[in-house]
This record gives structure tokens, C-alpha cells and sequence, in this order.
């Protein structure tokens, strides 16, 4: 063989060879990055499911979890721009993403890396993730290519929002993204207008729970200036301390749910309070708190029934709550204990919200679930897993 062409051989081999051992070496790098970017999520989730826990229980975690969370999602933030940086340099083809488009699939994947939607009300969190899903389909339709689905920028920008949808996918059943099904297209499906209407659906639901905040705020007040009032009356019954004592009758009981509350803890001194405080006793005593029974074991569906039906005969939901242990005293001594256990469960199932306020822990009904609670009060399935798993348990004796 000529000595010429045998160098033409090498050259073509070692140039083949150098391009293999590139594209391996990326493909090394880019494995060990999603391997990275694997732990890390799995850190996050963790972490993530241990907050959520001690928040729906109103507890303070002994770790201040959160700076954390943000050390993990800024190195998982800085793993996945060298992953997207990496995948870009490997775009072959003539089509490439425009500037704006890329900065808007940036955007969108940034703003689901930064919202975190777990301490949002369940309806709330679907219409963000709506809200993503079809900024996302709007721009794989701007960009016009039957590739731009499968440019690395817009893969990340689906993988942040498909990532969110996938875990409360498990947890929220029942909602369904339009913007992600490739077969929702043509007439009937015009994306900016239905982007519109789910960014004005989210405000409302924003305004709503605003003002709920503010009565919820206003209640505790309330209630924490009676009980300051009946402590300072209690030490000196003077003029100054018994006006202070009827202001804060007055400020609180403008809240209906909470006046068979401040009739307990006025009634040492109803005869003393007189006829304008009377309608705190309309029938001239406290409540009942124990009924009688019949010696008959109460069955888990019948906890669960009272409970709720406790909390909506005195309007105690969202930002109306009231003292939680009310809802266990309304049971004979010996199933309190288990009254407790259901209650636990219903704040854990997401039914009942609980709070722990300088007066206290304070529950009340989740707006989002007064259908389901007045269905399951009208013999129904709450349709909520872990309230009919435990509804069909036997009581215990």
C-alpha cells in the first residue's frame, strides 16, 4: 500500500475515532449530570414531604427545612442549565429556536422551579399548573416546527411542569390538563383565551382567600382580646375591667360560630352580664357537650359524621374555626380517645384545616371540600381515600 494512502486511512480513522470519543465523553457527562439531578430531586421530595407534613399539623419542624430546600433547588437549577447547555450544543439541523422563544421557555421552567405549589389550596395549585401547561403549548405552536417539542430548552420547560404534574397527579385526583394533550387541537381550543380565563380564575381564587386571611385574622383577635379581658376582670372586678370585659363579649360574638365558645367562658357571670348578653343562652343553658348513648359501639363513618356536622351547623369553615377540642368532648369518655385518632385523620386527608393559635388549636372545614363534606353528611362516599378506607374499618370496642 502507498505510503499516501495508507496516511488517507489514518486520517479519516483518527478523525471518526476523535468524534466517537467526543460524543462519548458528552454522553458520560450528560449521564452523570442526570444522575446528579436524580439524587438531588430525591433530596428535595424528601425533604419537601417532611415540611409538608409538620405544616398540615400546624407543628414547627426542629430544622429550619426551608433554607435548605433552597440550597438543594439552586444546585438542582445549576445542574440542569449545564445539562440543557450541553444537550443545545448538540442540536444538529438547520431549524433552531428563535431568541424570544427560548427566553420564554426559560421563563416558563424557571417559574415552576421557583412556585412552590404545595402549601397552595388544591384548586389554586392546578390552575398554575394550567397556566404553565398552556404558555408551554402556545409556544411548541409559535415555534411551528414539528421539532420544537423535542429542542432541548422546550424538553427542559416540559420536564419542570410534567414533574409537578406528575407528583400531584397521585395526591389531587380528577384534574386533567387540556394543553398537554396533543389531540386537543382546531376549533374550540384557542390557548390565549383560554390562558386568560385560568390567570382570572386564579385572581379570584387569590382575592377569596385574601379576605378569608383577614377574617381568620379577625377572629383570632377577637378571641384572644376576650380572653384577655376575662383574665384582667377575673384578677380586679373594677368599672374599667368589667367594660373592657363586655367590649370583648361583643367584638367576638359578632362572629356567630363562636358563641356557644365565649357562652362557656362567660357563664360564671350571665346573671351578671344581663339581657343584653342573653342570646349568648337562648335556651337559658351551656350546650349539651356529652350526649347520652346507648351503650352501642359507635362506628368510624359515625366519628367522621359528627365531626363534620359539628363544624357546618356552626359555619366553621376556612377562617371560621373553632377549638378543637369541642370536637372530641361531644363523645362519651371512652371513645374521645378515638375521636381524636379521626380528627388527626381528617386534618391529615386535607378535610379539615387545622391551626395553632396562642388560644389554642383550632380546626374548621376546607372550602374546597364542603361538597364532599355535605354529600358524605347525606349518607355518601366522602370520595376522599384515606376518609372511606377508614370509614370501613371496625370501630375499635
Amino acid at each position: 500500500m502507498e505510503t499516501v494512502e495508507f496516511s488517507r486511512i489514518l486520517h479519516s480513522l483518527d478523525g471518526q475515532l476523535d468524534k466517537v470519543k467526543k460524543e462519548a465523553e458528552q454522553k458520560q457527562k450528560r449521564e452523570a449530570l442526570e444522575q446528579h439531578i436524580k439524587l438531588v430531586n430525591h433530596q428535595i421530595s424528601t425533604l419537601e414531604a417532611r415540611k409538608a407534613e409538620f405544616d398540615k399539623y400546624g407543628a414547627k419542624s426542629p430544622i429550619d427545612i426551608e433554607p435548605i430546600l433552597t440550597r438543594l433547588r439552586g444546585e438542582k437549577l445549576g445542574l440542569e442549565k449545564q445539562l440543557t447547555a450541553q444537550e443545545e450544543e448538540m442540536v444538529t439541523g438547520e431549524w433552531r429556536l428563535s431568541e424570544k422563544d427560548r427566553e420564554e421557555a426559560l421563563a416558563i421552567a424557571q417559574e415552576v422551579v421557583d412556585s412552590s405549589v404545595g402549601h397552595l389550596p388544591e384548586v389554586e395549585r392546578w390552575l398554575w399548573i394550567e397556566i404553565w401547561s398552556t404558555r408551554y403549548r402556545m409556544l411548541v405552536e409559535r415555534a411551528g416546527n414539528p421539532a420544537a417539542a423535542t429542542h432541548p430548552v422546550i424538553k427542559r420547560t416540559f420536564a419542570k411542569i410534567a414533574e409537578v404534574l406528575n407528583y400531584w397527579k397521585g395526591v389531587d385526583v380528577g384534574w386533567y390538563i387540556d394543553a398537554l394533550d396533543k389531540t386537543k387541537n382546531g376549533m374550540g381550543y384557542n390557548w390565549q383565551v383560554r390562558l386568560d380565563q385560568a390567570k382570572k380564575t386564579l385572581a379570584e381564587h387569590q382575592e377569596n382567600r385574601r379576605r378569608e386571611k383577614e377574617a381568620e385574622d379577625g377572629v383570632t383577635r377577637a378571641v384572644e382580646g376576650l380572653d384577655s379581658a376575662i383574665a384582667a376582670y377575673a384578677q380586679g372586678k373594677t368599672d374599667e375591667t368589667f367594660r373592657a370585659l363586655c367590649h370583648g363579649i361583643r367584638s367576638s360574638a359578632k362572629y356567630e360560630h363562636l358563641r356557644d365558645e365565649i357562652a362557656i367562658m362567660v357563664y360564671g357571670w350571665k346573671d351578671l352580664l344581663g339581657e343584653e348578653f342573653a342570646f349568648l343562652w337562648p335556651d337559658g343553658k351551656l350546650e349539651e357537650q356529652t350526649p347520652k348513648e346507648d351503650g352501642k359501639k359507635i362506628e368510624n363513618r359515625e366519628f367522621v359524621r359528627r365531626i363534620l356536622h359539628r363544624l357546618r351547623s356552626k359555619g366553621c369553615i376556612g377562617g371560621s374555626h373553632a377549638p378543637a377540642e369541642k370536637m372530641w368532648k361531644g363523645f362519651p369518655n371512652h371513645d374521645q380517645a378515638r375521636a381524636k385518632e379521626c380528627l388527626e385523620m381528617l386534618v391529615k386527608a386535607g378535610v379539615i384545616r387545622s391551626k395553632n393559635t396562642q388560644i389554642g388549636q383550632r380546626v374548621s372545614v376546607e372550602p374546597g371540600m364542603v361538597a364532599k363534606v355535605d354529600a358524605f353528611c347525606q349518607g355518601k362516599e366522602m370520595g376522599v381515600k384515606e376518609v372511606d378506607e377508614w370509614c370501613k374499618e371496625e370501630a375499635l370496642a
